[in-house]
């Protein structure tokens, strides 16, 4: 009897098939735990893509206008310190603040939607570390390299040594979501010496 139960297969399939389903249901779980993952690795991407790119849109704003910008650093109306927010004054007149999101409207980079993704901060650059230490060290505006604010034009240039140049630091910052994302560049305007 013990020989006629070894050779019985009844079942055999059976058993082969729940072991083949099993693995893959085990597979597709995998693939589908796969896929979710990748699907927040690439919406992550997407989003830190597009607020680089509005901070950089941002930075080439505060360049284009740079005339909102350098008259306040010019008159010493606010020294060193970042600059916007803009002082009010019969000189620099306030901007509403269209949206009422609290930023100057003069200073922010608003998307396609009317959101504003993206807003600037301009302040002179410096070498001197006392003025250096009076700044907020969690400001991302307060990152940059600490150099002479008046100097020699660059030696390739084009300009002359009549002329001295102002350094400025750009930094462009996300206002959205507190995604810290930031974005800092270096512009320098060149004057006459003897308007310095």
């Amino acid at each position: 009897m013990s020989e006629n139960i070894l050779r019985n297969e009844r079942g055999a399939v059976l058993a082969t098939s729940l072991l083949i389903l099993t693995l893959l249901i085990v597979i597709g779980i995998s693939a589908i735990n796969t896929t979710t993952f990748e699907l927040l690795i690439a919406g992550n991407e997407r989003v830190a893509r597009t607020d680089f790119y509005n901070q950089e849109v941002s930075c080439v704003n505060a360049q284009v206008h740079w005339e909102d910008w350098l008259p306040v650093l010019l008159a010493n109306v606010v020294g060193d310190e970042c600059c916007p927010p803009f002082p009010v004054t019969t000189a620099f007149p306030a901007i509403p603040d269209v949206n009422n999101n609290g930023i100057d409207d003069r200073i922010e980079f608003v998307d396609s939607n009317g959101v504003a993704v993206g807003a600037y901060k301009v302040r002179k650059v410096v070498k001197v570390a006392i003025d250096a230490n009076s700044w907020d060290p969690a400001d991302p505006a307060n990152k940059v390299p600490l150099l002479d604010h008046t100097d020699k034009p660059p030696a390739s240039s084009g300009f002359g040594q009549d002329q001295v140049i102002a350094r400025y630091a750009i930094t462009s910052y996300s206002n959205i979501n507190n995604r810290n994302a930031a974005i800092q560049t270096g512009v320098y305007k060149v004057f006459q010496k003897s308007n310095q």
